[in-house]
């Protein structure tokens, strides 16, 4: 997800416009594209969705997804920002490795 400029408004109708929202998921996909609208980015790999991200939200616990590393997000993302609504992956890790790493029901302290 790509971060409007300042000037956008949040509760503005244009805001939905300006973020750029992409999308990997190695199982499910091809079933999302039927129920989710059309101004979603639907990318072929985790690297793809990533690239010049600013923040990434895991919803999924593949194995696929589990296995990405702190390496990864660092290599691929502009800002790396992670919020594991799954609690995949290790916050210490993530912190040890510069990421800010937001886990849902974690002590979230990133200083």
């Amino acid at each position: 997800i790509r971060r409007p400029p300042r000037s956008t408004p949040s509760n503005s109708s244009a805001a939905s416009d300006v973020y750029k929202r992409q999308v990997y998921d190695p199982i499910a996909s091809s079933n999302a594209k039927k129920v989710i609208p059309q101004k979603i980015n639907y990318t072929h790999s985790i690297e793809e969705c990533l690239e010049n991200s600013n923040i990434v939200l895991i919803l999924t616990e593949w194995e696929e997804i589990k296995n990405i590393s702190p390496g990864t997000f660092k290599t691929y993302m502009k800002t790396p920002i992670v919020y594991d609504a799954r609690r995949i992956y290790d916050p210490e890790t993530f912190k040890r490795e510069g990421i800010h790493y937001y886990g849902v029901g974690y002590n979230n302290d990133n200083s």
